[in-house]
């Protein structure tokens, strides 16, 4: 009796993983856009993006901003 050809047991791997992959990136952009968009800011000037703010913040931990006498805001 011939032996019934299949996938190789490594292709299974590589499907996996690229799933295992996918829902990774679901996951993290799910809860990345949860923790940017649950701050509320007060007494925030006009002139600066929240949502850039909060990019920075986590992605690196520090956002920087100043006053500039140029558009004097």
């Amino acid at each position: 009796m011939a032996k019934r050809k299949g996938k190789h047991p490594y292709t299974y791997f590589e499907e996996s993983a690229v799933l295992n992959r996918c829902m990774y990136d679901r996951y993290f952009d799910q809860l990345m856009q949860l923790a940017i968009t649950l701050p509320q800011w007060e007494n925030m000037p006009v002139s600066i993006d929240t949502r850039c703010m909060e990019l920075s913040l986590f992605r690196s931990g520090a956002a920087v901003f100043f006053k500039g006498d140029v558009l004097d805001q």
